[in-house]
């Protein structure tokens, strides 16, 4: 293989595809700039390629399967179950929107992440929501929320998701998409007031969320107290509080990575538009230092969102009471079909009691 000269002292590291440097004027080590490089180039391929796809298939597969059982639940529940399961549905909606975006051209994906994502910070609002007057104010729950309300509630969020996305798109459009874009606006103008808008929508929405569930927490631990001093050592609330706690510290672990990456891509976002206008193929190695930095922030920050979305509908599975027992049911039926050989019947969720 023919080596050029600027690579001669390391041809171990060398391969055919590195001949785009050879033409490049080297300002310092070539031989290091290429190794750092090539580490760049692992990163992107793991960290920004193959884990995401991994990671977003597994939530994608998970959140189709809670879907399916959240609608045969919904089927079989009565009015507080429907109103707590039809949320559920529309919270898996917009989970599965959101994967599945990720899986489009770019251009889909903007409207579609940008649509998924409200609908999806929006419907756990009213679960939230809803879950606290359910604890603390009972008979205020059930005057105030029923299921029409929810149906209401639920077009109402779509609908203005919808719109959201539809109008930041546009304005997206005009960083990716400078030449077809339908208006014609500068970075200062409209990219980066988006990117402000989205933080802080993101930092309030999440917070009002982890609010909600901290309320829901001392309502319930307030309950248990009471239940101590009647002598009732039978109350679930302490069971209720662990899975809380649980719930809480997921929305602030995906609350934590969502607003840490806008932030990055707020801050980031007009260098790299500047460093597009003088960037060449050799940019690429003599820049291979922040290049490395760069995709290593990219790497986890992209890590952060794909387990937080992966986490969601884990942790559903895990402490929804009746989707637990789905679950548990479907495994014993797939261990009986497979190592036994006598499955009775496919399971269903007949014998579900409502919560």
């Amino acid at each position: 293989m023919d080596v050029p000269a600027i690579f001669q002292d390391c041809t171990d590291r060398y391969n055919e595809a590195d001949r785009i440097f050879s033409h490049c004027d080297i300002k310092g080590d070539a031989c290091a700039m290429l190794q750092r490089y090539h580490v760049a180039q692992s990163l992107q391929l793991w960290m920004l390629a193959i884990v995401p796809l991994l990671f977003s298939s597994a939530s994608l597969l998970l959140n189709v399967y809670s879907l399916d059982a959240y609608i045969r639940i919904y089927r079989r529940s009565d009015e507080m179950g429907k109103q707590r399961y039809i949320l559920a549905i529309s919270r898996a909606v917009a989970s599965i929107t959101s994967v599945i975006s990720l899986f489009l051209s770019l251009s889909l994906f903007i409207f579609f992440e940008q649509m998924s994502f409200f609908a999806f910070i929006g419907t756990y609002v009213a679960m939230t929501g809803s879950l606290y007057l359910a604890v603390a104010h009972p008979f205020h729950h059930r005057s105030l929320v029923t299921l029409r309300r929810c149906y209401i509630f639920l077009m109402l969020v779509w609908s203005l998701s919808i719109i959201n996305a539809a109008i930041l798109g546009v304005l997206e459009a005009t960083l990716f998409f400078p030449f077809n874009s339908p208006i014609n606006c500068s970075y200062q103008d409209c990219e980066l007031p988006v990117m402000i808008y989205i933080v802080i929508s993101l930092t309030f929405s999440f917070f009002i969320n982890c609010l909600l569930l901290l309320l829901t927490i001392f309502a319930l631990l307030k309950r248990s107290r009471e239940a101590i001093k009647r002598g009732d050592k039978n109350s679930q609330n302490g069971s209720a509080v662990s899975k809380l706690a649980w719930s809480l510290g997921t929305l602030t672990f995906m609350g934590i990575s969502e607003v840490i990456i806008s932030l990055f891509l707020t801050i980031y976002t007009g260098r790299i538009k500047e460093y597009e206008k003088t960037f060449t193929v050799c940019t690429l190695l003599n820049g291979s230092d922040d290049l490395v930095v760069v995709t290593s922030i990219s790497s986890f920050l992209t890590v952060l969102w794909v387990t937080s979305v992966l986490a969601d509908p884990i942790l559903s599975i895990l402490f929804d009471q009746q989707l637990s027992r789905h679950v548990q049911r479907q495994i014993k039926w797939l261990h009986n079909t497979i190592f036994v050989g006598h499955a009775v019947l496919t399971p269903t969720l007949a014998t579900d009691q409502k919560i």
